[in-house]
Order: structure tokens, then sequence, then C-alpha cells
């Protein structure tokens, strides 16, 4: 309903309980009906482990065919997915006082972003009492209110943190 792209992927319908009375007089019924649609369901008992190699095997020459038809499109080797391993260590290593400043004129907004000030945002337990005031001195310790003041930040302006708002930061 929300992916055409996962409507199109290839599926496997495994009847599971057949331990149980009701779902084994059910499954006959059940597999007609599958079938009259073409899909072949399997008939299990994860409990029992009754029929579970098939519906194993099956998927996993489900599996096979997908990776032997897409080869070249959709499998790559794993090394070219390094630069998401490294963009994760860049941003846990990042230090706080590296920031950039921006500054919407429209709504007077001024907007302070750095991997290591997201970090910190994130890591902070806003329900607790005394984090507004620990949050306001990391900012003072780390240089972002120096900076704003600097680039011409006045009481009362919008300051984003993160996602962090603040009508008054100083």
């Amino acid at each position: 309903m929300f992916s055409p792209e996962i409507a199109e992927k290839p599926y496997i319908v495994a009847y599971n309980k057949m331990d149980l009375p009701d779902a084994y007089e059910k499954w006959e019924s059940f597999q007609k009906h599958l079938q009259s649609r073409g899909i072949v369901p399997f008939c299990i008992s994860a409990i029992n482990r009754q029929g579970t190699r098939e519906l194993i095997t099956a998927a996993y020459e489900l599996i096979r065919q997908q990776v032997e038809d897409k080869k070249e499109d959709s499998w790559r080797d794993p090394v070219h997915f390094s630069h998401v391993a490294e963009m994760v260590k860049k941003q846990r290593t990042a230090p706080i006082n590296e920031f950039e400043i921006s500054h919407d004129s429209s709504s007077n907004t001024w907007h302070v972003e750095g991997a290591g000030l997201q970090r910190f945002v994130q890591m902070t337990n806003w329900r607790y009492m005394d984090s507004d005031r620990r949050f306001q001195h990391v900012l003072e310790a780390c240089g972002v209110n120096k900076s704003l003041i600097k680039r011409g930040v006045k009481e009362g302006d919008t300051v984003v943190i993160g996602e962090v708002w603040s009508t008054n930061p100083f």
C-alpha cells in the first residue's frame, strides 16, 4: 500500500501453527484459496519444526535467484559502503567547538550547525532541571555564544542548535 517497490518483491507464504487443531482444520481451504491466486503456501509448525526446513530452503532459493537475476544492479562489494562507517566515526569524534553559524533574516533565526554540537544535543537528557543551564554553559565554553554575538545576534532572536530552539540564549 505504501511502497510499490516492496509490492514487486517476491514473497513466500507460510501457514503456521499446524500443531493446533483449528489451524489443521482450516489448512485445506487456506491452501486452495491461495493456490487459486497462483501462490503456493508452506504448511509449518514452528514449535514442532515441521515444514520449517522446506520453508527455509525455499526462502534461500528465492534469494539466490534474486541475486543471480540482479547481480550487476543490486549487489555491491561491502568496500563501497566504507564511507558510511567513516561518516559515523567522524561524527562521533567531531569536536564540539567546530561549528558554522548562518542567519535567516526573513525569520530572524540563527542556525548553529556542527557534528559535535549535534551529538551533544542528542545526548542531553532535557528532562533534568539543570539541562538548560548545562547546555548554556557548554555553548559558552565552546565559543558559540561569543560567535553569535560577534555575528550580531540580539536578545529575543531565535537560535536553533541541532533540534533545540531558544528565543533567549544569553
